[in-house]
């Protein structure tokens, strides 16, 4: 009896939705590089468990509560190509590289290590409303260094960002909704390589140039970073549990 009862519970967790999402950059998504850079050489190297195939990020609730599933593949590789695509939109030469020493012409090497990445969406059809509203709440919690080709760290700590939809007073000013989880997690990572590239220690090392000449969001963020740097010798803070509890899958 127990073991059929069983049976019946593992089974309905198997039928239960799931969802692969793609995580992609989007200029303007983040809270945006306060001033370009000179277009200096940056190899990017993976961080974080490489092992990890699948990564299980967050639920989508409906308004009846049924929940779907989502995880993203490759997590680290998928954090390192969104890296250089924010480096290459904010004036730098970014390129992706397996491991190893960066080749020559390459001065400095920066990595990213995803320690939470989580995303909720609740769908609600309240009060019989004709039309079902939203909310998600996305965060991105990053492990990031830059360091020169000799190894030496110049910058190290935890970046964060998040993205919340709708955001308070987009539609007075006009700013599409992020209606997709897999658009608001994006905004949300790159929101903390952001805040990585903006760090004044990044700033310093890197040049930058004189005048801006790209886009840089006109609108208010919608949204937000944090950053707490580490002194070099400190070693990395142990990867979180994204919320809800995370599952992984190694290959």
């Amino acid at each position: 009896m127990l073991g059929a009862l069983l049976a019946a519970i593992l089974g309905l967790a198997g039928c239960q939705p799931q969802r692969r999402i793609e995580l992609n950059y989007r200029p303007g998504a983040g809270t945006g590089i306060v001033r370009p850079f000179a277009p200096s050489h940056i190899a990017v190297m993976p961080a974080g468990d490489s092992s990890v195939n699948q990564l299980f990020v967050g639920t989508v609730f409906d308004a009846n509560e049924n929940m779907m599933r989502l995880f993203i593949d490759s997590p680290s590789d998928t954090v390192s190509h969104m890296v250089a695509e924010v480096l290459d939109h904010a004036g730098l030469k970014a390129t992706v590289f397996a491991g190893g020493p960066p080749p020559d012409g390459f001065d400095y090497v920066v990595s990213c290590s995803p320690e939470e990445l989580s995303v909720i969406k609740r769908i609600d059809n309240g009060n019989g409303a004709a039309q079902s509203s939203f909310i998600i709440e996305a965060k991105a919690r990053l492990n990031c260094s830059l360091s020169d080709r000799s190894g030496t760290v110049l910058l190290k700590g935890e970046f964060s960002g998040t993205d919340n939809e709708p955001p308070l007073g987009a539609e007075a000013r006009g700013e599409p909704l992020l209606s997709d989880p897999a658009e608001a997690l994006s905004a949300a990572v790159a929101d903390a390589i952001d805040g990585f590239a903006n760090h004044p220690d990044f700033r310093r090392v890197l040049p930058q140039r004189r005048t801006a000449s790209f886009d840089i969001p006109a609108n208010q963020p919608r949204a937000t970073s944090s950053a707490t740097p580490t002194p070099s010798g400190r070693k990395p803070a142990a990867a979180a549990t994204p919320h809800p509890a995370a599952s992984r899958v190694h290959g």
